[in-house]
């Protein structure tokens, strides 16, 4: 693991088309920006796990494992993901509120 330190602006460069930039910093919470492709999904690691675990759960078990190098939009439709994102945006409010933010 990299371990880097950045100040609020400064950012990190990852290849040639991936910056996550250092928004603000807020007791322990700590705010990115992150600039990626279309084509690359960028998730939390706790919505990351839900998409995976729905993903293993639609998936009949005598089908091989869906080809992990797709990006994993690429099986949602639209509401799906509308839903997914209505789902996090709710979870973040809930967890600002509980911290008086």
């Amino acid at each position: 693991m990299l371990i880097l330190t950045r100040k609020i602006g400064e950012s990190i460069k990852i290849s040639d088309n991936i910056t996550v930039v250092v928004l603000g910093v807020k007791g322990s919470q700590v705010r990115l920006g992150i600039e990626a492709p279309e084509g690359v999904a960028v998730h939390r690691e706790e919505i990351f796990e839900r998409i995976q675990a729905g993903l293993q759960q639609s998936a009949p078990a005598n089908q091989p494992e869906p080809d992990r190098s797709e990006p994993l939009y690429a099986n949602r439709t639209e509401s799906e993901w509308r839903q997914l994102l209505a789902e996090e945006q709710a979870v973040q409010v809930n967890k600002e509120v509980a911290h008086g933010l």
